[in-house]
């Protein structure tokens, strides 16, 4: 997965000038970052890695419930979720309805819900079956967060998301 992924997140980086994350699922419905490719910029987002996040509170792991057969996304959804900043939102039926924009758009995004003053825009990697099996996302401070950006944001993080999905199935 992170050999896959490297080319495409490195092309991400260089597009958008933040920082980008690759993470997957741990099995307990939390999402474990496996690489990051730091921006160039002197104030960045950061996240060790090996670090792990509730999967509906990152951009990334939004982005890959809403691609998961319907069972398995309502038990992720009723696991109580920690209010992990002012902003998190725990509340299932909010991110039920969330579920019907990401999968119209195709990526997800996050102002502030994982840690405060961080934002994100995050899309699924697929298996070559067409399960999510990844969550790549674009990370930046909330001082540079436009929410006009947000449609060019989405399409780039797709992209990537897309060419990630196409090296882990040739």
């Amino acid at each position: 997965m992170r050999e896959a992924a490297l080319g495409p997140m490195r092309e991400l980086r260089d597009l958008t000038h933040e920082t980008v994350t690759l993470q997957i699922p741990d099995g307990q419905h939390r999402m474990i970052l496996i690489e990051r490719i730091d921006s160039p910029q002197p104030v960045r987002t950061f996240e060790r890695l090996g670090a792990t996040s509730p999967m509906p509170v990152t951009s990334a792991g939004l982005a890959l419930l809403a691609l998961l057969p319907e069972a398995e996304a309502e038990r992720v959804l009723r696991e109580p979720l920690p209010r992990l900043t002012a902003r998190t939102v725990v509340d299932p039926q909010l991110i039920r309805s969330a579920i019907g924009g990401i999968r119209a758009t195709g990526f997800a995004v996050n102002t502030g819900q994982n840690r405060p003053g961080v934002c994100a825009v995050g899309a699924a990697v697929l298996d070559a079956a067409g399960t999510p099996v990844a969550g790549l996302g674009v990370s930046m401070p909330e001082s540079r967060f436009d929410p006009e950006q947000v449609p060019r944001w989405g399409a780039q993080v797709r992209a990537a998301a897309a060419a990630v999905t196409a090296a882990l199935t040739d």
